[in-house]
């Protein structure tokens, strides 16, 4: 089971259980403690995933299913943690 927080123009709205992720994308998700929140703009609906070192990756919908969307937002969470980090 995975759960995200659904926004509507900013204001939290509810917390739903999402049922259209593989189950390799669900683990490797939960096991980088990545956060997930979806948002509805109206036109598209955009995930934007916290990862657990404070950085953000973001995939938006105009077309395809939601598991292609999460599938998308999985491959650039990977991308991202693959970066080195850069601290100041």
């Amino acid at each position: 089971m995975f759960y995200a927080n659904l926004v509507r123009n900013g204001q939290f709205q509810d917390s739903i259980e999402v049922m259209v992720l593989s189950a390799q994308d669900e683990r490797f998700l939960k096991r980088n403690a990545i956060q997930v929140d979806v948002e509805d703009r109206t036109h598209e609906i955009v995930l934007q995933a916290r990862l657990a070192d404070g950085r953000t990756v973001e995939a938006s919908k105009s077309s395809g299913t939601m598991q292609d969307l999460f599938s998308r937002l999985v491959e650039r969470c990977k991308q991202r943690l693959e970066e080195p980090l850069v601290v100041h």
